[in-house]
């Protein structure tokens, strides 16, 4: 894997980045020195939609789908950037697994998609 033109394994790179880590909003959290993690309090209505559960090295861990990943990504465009919006939205569209119904219904639980209603 390449970071920076430099060569390193799978392992450098999850160290070198922060962990993203979703977490009911009102709660306390101690982080530790290390690894950076950057939280994100959510909503309890919220939190568990779109979740999965994956093996990461050894341990069984909660991440959000692609579908909620690309939910977020619109819903918080102005935060991340429209660049990396858009980059999110056609890497989805470009993966041979996507779902879009499932994304529909996400979008729709998750009110990331929807614009208010235009008054005539």
């Amino acid at each position: 894997m390449s970071l920076l033109g430099m060569e390193h394994s799978r392992s450098d790179y999850l160290y070198a980045t922060s962990l993203h880590v979703a977490v009911k909003r009102g709660r306390k959290i101690v982080l530790p020195e290390y690894p950076r993690i950057e939280l994100y309090h959510i909503s309890e209505d919220l939190l568990e939609i779109g979740v999965e559960q994956k093996i990461v090295s050894g341990y069984e861990v909660k991440v959000y789908n692609a579908e909620r990943s690309v939910c977020d990504a619109v819903k918080f465009r102005n935060k991340v950037g429209i660049d990396v919006c858009s980059e999110v939205v056609s890497s989805y569209l470009d993966r041979q697994e996507r779902n879009l119904s499932l994304l529909d219904g996400l979008c729709e639980e998750d009110a990331c998609c929807q614009y208010p209603q235009q008054i005539s």
